[in-house]
């Protein structure tokens, strides 16, 4: 996906709500915010059920705001982790993050932290511990990628981009459901995300192509 506002709608169909299971997440921001308020009113006071909804149904979940007469949707980049935590509570058995950007993050979330040195050889590690453990694996290209000014960099060499997808495909056998965003608008460009993504993808042995999209930067 291009960004991670539909990753939750991915997790939900392809899990059990109600049952509980461990988050792996790779990003450089912690998309930890949270719409409370929202997610009462549009889905728990209407009794909506989240894992019921076409991919179409759940992008269109919305509402306006006070200053404008656009429609600004439930599901954002940033608070998809937390909102459907609060429709199923138990959702989350464990969470482990890779992250860099600190700000409002909510550290209770966090079961477990990563640094990026430590990544390549500790995904298999935690993924691989409980074989009949639940795991999603969330990864946002823009983790390899760090902006300075309106300048953005590849901060990580393509040798551990491929690590990284090395070690994921190791624990592929653990893992319920992979979710990759490309962001190009924090990679500098599609042409450096797609570019990203074909290299862990190749490792990962999966189908990836955009061929079919159109994208005027490629």
């Amino acid at each position: 996906m291009d960004n991670h506002l539909c990753a939750a709608w991915a997790w939900l169909k392809e899990l059990d709500v109600n049952k509980s299971h461990k988050l792996f997440h790779i990003d450089r921001h912690h998309d930890l915010s949270i719409d409370e308020v929202h997610m009462k009113e549009l889905i728990l006071d209407k009794k909506v059920q989240l894992d019921k909804l076409s991919f179409e149904e759940y992008c269109d979940l919305s509402y306006k705001l006070d200053y404008s007469d656009d429609n600004y949707k439930l599901f954002q980049w940033d608070n998809y982790i937390r909102n459907i935590q609060v429709v199923y509570p138990n959702f989350y058995e464990e969470t482990i993050f890779s992250f860099y950007d600190r700000a409002c993050v909510h550290e209770d979330f966090i079961t477990n932290e990563v640094s990026f040195d430590l990544l390549p050889g500790n995904i298999s590690y935690w993924i691989n511990r409980e074989a009949d453990s639940s795991w999603i694996l969330n990864l946002d290209i823009d983790y390899f990628f760090m902006s300075l000014g309106e300048q953005t960099s590849q901060i990580f060499t393509d040798d551990y981009v491929v690590s990284v997808a090395e070690s994921i495909k190791k624990a592929i056998d653990n893992i319920d459901v992979l979710t990759i965003c490309l962001s190009p608008e924090c990679c500098g460009s599609w042409k450096e995300s797609i570019r990203i993504a074909n290299m862990i993808c190749e490792a990962l042995n999966l189908n990836f192509s955009v061929d079919h999209c159109e994208i005027e930067d490629i």
